[in-house]
């Protein structure tokens, strides 16, 4: 079985070496695997961690991705973020490339544009009501 650990799990060395010891994890240079399955079934919270955890290295790895395509693009506006992607990025603040972190605050100043545009033209429509109408 192979299961990486969770960085809340890696900031106690003392855990990290009961376990290794109890050979519930193996330890190797700068990575922790889990070893014994029993370990994620006696311990939920450590598998919502993980679960986390992965769900968040999908999200940069896809926001690395695309920065990446972004920018090989020449930085082309039309391939950046906006809808429920640019809402799953809102939390990846670290662990990316410069690139990565350039698409991303790219991507949260379109939207902004794009909300400050939508929300003058429905003011310009509720104080020039007749805007857009030809009279007859």
């Amino acid at each position: 079985m192979t299961s990486f650990v969770p960085k809340k799990l890696l900031c106690d060395n003392g855990v990290l070496d009961a376990f290794t010891d109890g050979r519930l994890l193996t330890r190797e240079q700068d990575t922790v695997t889990i070893t014994h399955e029993v370990l994620l079934k006696a311990w939920p919270r450590l598998r919502g961690w993980i679960d986390e955890d992965r769900a968040g290295h999908l999200v940069r790895q896809r926001l690395e991705d695309d920065a990446a395509g972004w920018d090989t693009a020449h930085r082309d506006p039309a391939l950046l973020y906006r809808g429920v992607r640019l809402e799953a990025i809102q939390t990846v603040t670290s662990g990316t490339t410069a690139v990565a972190q350039d698409f991303r605050a790219a991507s949260i100043r379109q939207a902004t544009r794009t909300r400050r545009r939508r929300w003058a033209d429905r003011a310009s429509v509720r104080t020039h009501p007749h805007r857009g109408h030809r009279r007859g």
